[in-house]
């Protein structure tokens, strides 16, 4: 049961990182593209914003199902409680 916990938890700060990430590069669209260094060369890094707006769409709906995840462990954990208490 905690291993499930500790998973959703990972998950919904993986969604929480993705989500800040793309929010920070949306914010910033108006500024110069920054070079960065990639196998092929020195690129410039272009933002796509429907890129980015998927991005916020993926984080938001793998935040939800961990959170999902989360309160349903929580809620057989209660129930695991219950039974053993009546017993």
């Amino acid at each position: 049961m905690i291993e499930t916990i500790n998973t959703s938890l990972f998950g919904m700060q993986k969604a929480e990182q993705k989500a800040a990430t793309a929010a920070d590069r949306i914010a910033n669209v108006s500024t110069p593209p920054k070079q960065v260094q990639t196998p092929l060369g020195i690129e410039k890094d272009v933002v796509d914003l429907s890129t980015e707006a998927i991005n916020l769409i993926e984080a938001e709906n793998s935040f939800k199902t961990n959170a999902t995840v989360l309160k349903t462990a929580k809620e057989m954990s209660e129930e695991i409680l219950d039974v053993l208490a009546y017993d």
